[in-house]
């Protein structure tokens, strides 16, 4: 799978995406250090492609269960409320994330 950004456009614009996850603006508030770590975790592999997936051995998922995989997701420019609605929907077809969301539907 080929992402339609170069590899420098790519690591720019993730840069930028995790610049404003941190800094307030009118119309954003910035989420915390530890939310960061986790939101920028998964927007990597779903932005390369990916997918993300329940690895956990008490509440995984089945091995070829994964949320957007082969999809490359571009925070700039996916609506990002339809992924959250993907999100959910793939929960209740996979199994809900017994990690209170932090898989996919958080923040």
């Amino acid at each position: 799978l080929k992402c339609m950004a170069s590899k420098y456009r790519t690591e720019f614009l993730l840069q930028k995406f995790s610049k404003w996850l941190t800094r307030s603006s009118p119309n954003h508030k910035a989420i915390c250090e530890g939310n960061h770590r986790l939101v920028m975790r998964q927007t990597v592999k779903l932005w390369r492609g990916r997918g993300v997936r329940c690895d956990s051995p008490q509440f995984g998922w089945k091995e070829d269960d994964w949320f957007m995989k082969g999809v490359c997701i571009n925070p700039f420019i996916t609506d990002l409320v339809w992924l959250k609605v993907q999100a959910v929907q793939a929960e209740l077809v996979f199994g809900r994330h017994h990690g209170n969301g932090w898989l996919l539907r958080h923040p």
